[in-house]
């Protein structure tokens, strides 16, 4: 993108972005990008968490800025231009490595938060609320969608399915209440499926090369 190429130094004058070629010599170096990703995630981490050691900061940055650019990569199209935007990249809200990242962190939060251990024969039959339903339904698909993109050698099916399947949590998070839920069975179905969710998601990014994130 042009703001993109802004921040590598480039002048790309009205257009709104730059095509790289080889060829002619026109080119980023990964490195250098990398660097500035990590940067960049460096500076949003320790504005979250001003108590992570710099090894802890500086831990999580490689690995969302490694995450980041491999997911910006793996969901394209490949017979089509890719534009690569650092901000939209490292976004946690989007089609984006981080926001993927974000979501799991976000459900091992709430289980370290409930403070117990999670029933795994919890009364599922309890989760009736259409945002449970569709996350069941999600965490469902994850063999076939493995299978499917194993057969297809299209990891952009894996892709698409982990952002779904994150965005599907996300609605559950706004919609259901979890750790604020009176009823004790009822919470404890929910926390299970959160765990379900967690591991799910884990698992889909591992196949991805992407780092699950306990804190970011």
């Amino acid at each position: 993108s042009s703001e993109t190429a802004k921040i590598f130094g480039m002048d790309i004058g009205d257009r709104q972005s730059m095509h790289m070629s080889g060829r002619k010599g026109i080119y980023v170096n990964a490195d250098y990008v990398l660097d500035t990703l990590h940067s960049k995630a460096y500076e949003e981490v320790k504005k979250r968490n001003p108590g992570f050691s710099e090894r802890e900061l500086n831990t999580i940055a490689e690995e969302i800025a490694v995450s980041a650019i491999r997911y910006s990569m793996i969901k394209q199209d490949l017979d089509k231009i890719i534009t690569f935007d650092i901000k939209e990249t490292l976004s946690l809200e989007g089609d984006t490595g981080p926001y993927l990242q974000y979501a799991y962190a976000r459900s091992q939060r709430i289980l370290e938060k409930s403070g117990q251990t999670v029933n795994n024969d919890s009364q599922f039959q309890l989760l009736t609320h259409e945002a449970e339903i569709a996350v069941i339904k999600e965490i469902a698909k994850l063999d076939l969608i493995v299978e499917d993109a194993t057969k297809s050698l299209s990891p952009k099916s894996l892709a698409r399915y982990a952002y779904n399947l994150a965005t599907t949590f996300n609605l559950f998070y706004e919609k259901v209440p979890v750790l604020k839920e009176g009823n004790a069975d009822v919470r404890m179905a929910r926390l299970a499926l959160v765990k379900a969710f967690g591991i799910a998601l884990r698992n889909a990014l591992n196949v991805l090369g992407i780092f699950a994130l306990e804190r970011m």
